[in-house]
């Protein structure tokens, strides 16, 4: 794993660079590196932050051409780098790559790797500042740039104790977190620090307004040959993907919930181990619950015993440890583990000597059918349409379905317009801070339009917010404790040859995910066949979200510092309301929620870093 400080100045008036990262540096709020190197330039000065799982990992260091005044840093994990045009040694870190390609070559480079990355280069003669996160982004990139200076960072609290001025909590991120909707990629926390979004590029020179802009996006056409063929090609991508993320000198964990995504990433390893293109030791993890069916400890236990790893449960809803806030301060969030529990399966990983979390996010989202009734509605197939629509239990919910299914005659971007319309009704919990950011007036890029509604809203979903947030826990998740988290789901191979299967093949014939059982089925034991959907995973959330009232109802009646965010008064009758039983799920995370606010918003305060 990698992480990484960088700051320049645009002006002799900029505060002095290695004294910001060295700032920075100390700031780091996890697992401590185990190497670390610097790099400077007159104007510049970057360290890298090393917790190595590969042979050459300890080496790594900022790129530095003194003579030119340039530095390139980074957190970059590349899984094709000895296939790249420009054909670094053997012994090269994934960094350089990066630093030498050609600027007139860069996009079509960027479009050619494939990896986990967030890099930063800088020229000190032009005063200039290039930067890029990888397709998905898997590694976090956060930024702060003014007329004098710019700083980027792995983790928004090593930027934080760098600003030139305080930083504001932003109310609309506020909102987002406890609203369930996340509507902005470059938003953080905090006012003056931003995010590079996913698959984007930035560029800055002399303190001039930053330019972000988008790299990458799959490329709207069919694949040949049969559907059979088609899938075939998939399940081949997929295990190259599973193939490239085994690379590692330490032992692996893998998560492994019973369900097709973890399991499928489990067999594809199991099959490379015994073609002998893997030689890691993988240790799988497993959340289990003995009184509640939230997860499927049989078919957990046969993948265990067929891919022939060592398996490693643990109950989801154990409470033998406390609910601590986290240690960084760049966002609200408890130290919570899988489905908001102990993070048990990072303790074990660690306990293990494991360096690398593997995890199967994303997986459903990629393999989803998302409006592809629209397109069945659209071209006339109504059998489709009508045989999905009466498959459901409720009169009303088939009903909803086909007025969904009837907006395939509108172009798909203005369907998804509509379908994805965000209810900006103040809620009655909402502090004036939070009303004032009703209606929201920033989104963040439009509805890109494809020639298929299911192509159009399945970049949608990819591409948004909220999947974002979602790798984004993930990777939180690991690197607290120091491991790198790889996602075999989260490569550009796969979802192009997802993307490329047409929308005709993809008929849902009652499961809005048969794609991803026609594609992993093959590598699946046979008990996974004629299988039901996973468990809900919420009987566990809500167990651990209303461990954390008594938190709440300390904090309402004797610290509140969330006013402008929550209504006191709103949050204790609902409180109230949850003790007597009559809180929807719902309701119950959004306390758990508040509890998590507040608490985070009393730590800033003590700290005195930023202003609420």
């Amino acid at each position: 794993m990698f992480a990484f400080a960088f700051a320049a100045r645009f002006q002799d008036g900029g505060p002095d660079p290695t004294t910001v990262v060295e700032r920075m540096v100390a700031a780091w709020p996890y697992h401590r590196p185990t190497f670390s190197a610097n790099g400077a330039t007159a104007n510049a000065a970057a360290s890298l932050l090393i917790w190595p799982v590969l042979a050459g990992d300890e080496e790594a260091k900022p790129f530095v051409d003194a003579r030119r005044g340039r530095l390139a840093v980074g957190d970059v994990r590349l899984y094709n780098r000895l296939a790249l045009a420009s054909g670094p040694s053997a012994k090269a870190n994934d960094l350089e790559p990066f630093a030498n390609v050609d600027v007139r070559s860069r996009n079509r480079f960027l479009t050619s790797i494939v990896g986990d990355f967030a890099y930063v280069d800088w020229q000190d003669e032009s005063g200039s500042v290039f930067a890029v996160r990888d397709h998905f982004g898997v590694r976090p990139l956060y930024y702060f740039a003014d007329e004098l200076t710019f700083i980027a960072a792995t983790d928004p609290t090593q930027i934080l104790v760098a600003l030139p001025s305080r930083a504001r909590v932003d109310p609309r991120t506020i909102l987002d977190r406890l609203v369930g909707i996340p509507s902005n990629l470059s938003r953080s926390f905090f006012d003056q620090i931003k995010r590079v979004p996913p698959g984007h590029t930035l560029e800055c020179r002399r303190g001039r307004q930053v330019r972000v802009r988008r790299y990458w996006r799959p490329v709207d056409g069919d694949a040949p040959g049969s559907y059979r063929e088609q899938c075939a090609r998939v399940r081949d991508v997929f295990i190259e993907a599973v193939n490239d993320r085994l690379r590692s000198s330490l032992p692996i964990a893998a998560h492994s919930s019973g369900g097709v995504d973890s399991s499928s990433i489990v067999m594809a390893a199991s099959r490379l181990r015994r073609e002998g293109r893997t030689t890691a030791p993988i240790i799988l993890l497993s959340g289990t619950a003995k009184d509640h069916a939230v997860a499927d400890r049989g078919r957990i236990s046969v993948v265990s015993q067929r891919a022939a790893f060592d398996g490693l449960t643990w109950d989801l809803f154990d409470e033998s440890q406390q609910i601590e806030l986290d240690r960084a301060i760049g966002s609200p969030s408890f130290n919570w583990g899988l489905a908001g529990g102990p993070p048990f399966d990072t303790n074990i990983a660690r306990q293990r000597g494991a360096g690398i979390l593997l995890t199967g996010v994303l997986g459903d989202t990629l393999m989803s059918a998302f409006g592809i009734l629209r397109d069945f509605f659209r071209h006339g197939i109504f059998r489709e349409v009508f045989g999905h629509v009466l498959g459901h239990v409720t009169f009303r919910h088939g009903l909803k379905l086909l007025g969904r299914a009837s907006l395939g005659l509108l172009s798909p971007d203005v369907a998804l317009s509509l379908i994805d319309r965000r209810d900006d009704r103040p809620a009655e919990w909402m502090g004036p801070r939070l009303i004032e950011q009703i209606p929201a007036t920033d989104e963040t890029e439009p509805v890109m339009r494809y020639s298929s509604h299911l192509r159009t809203e399945l970049w949608s979903r990819l591409s948004g917010a909220y999947s974002s947030q979602t790798i984004d826990a993930m990777v939180l998740h690991g690197m607290r404790d120091g491991l790198e988290v790889r996602l075999p789901f989260a490569d550009h191979r796969i979802l192009a040859a997802v993307f490329a299967i047409p929308w005709s093949n993809r008929a849902p014939r009652g499961d809005g995910r048969r794609l991803s059982w026609d594609v992993l089925g093959e590598l699946l034991p046979a008990e996974f066949a004629g299988r039901a959907d996973q468990e809900s995973w919420m009987p566990a959330w809500l167990h651990h979200a209303r461990r954390t009232f008594p938190l709440l109802q300390e904090q309402l009646a004797s610290r509140w510092k969330s006013g402008v965010f929550v209504r006191r008064s709103v949050a204790a009758t609902m409180l109230e309301r949850a003790g007597a039983g009559a809180c929807s799920p719902a309701e119950q995370v959004l306390l758990s929620q508040f509890a998590v606010l507040n608490a985070w918003l009393l730590k800033l305060h003590r700290l005195d870093m930023c202003d609420i």
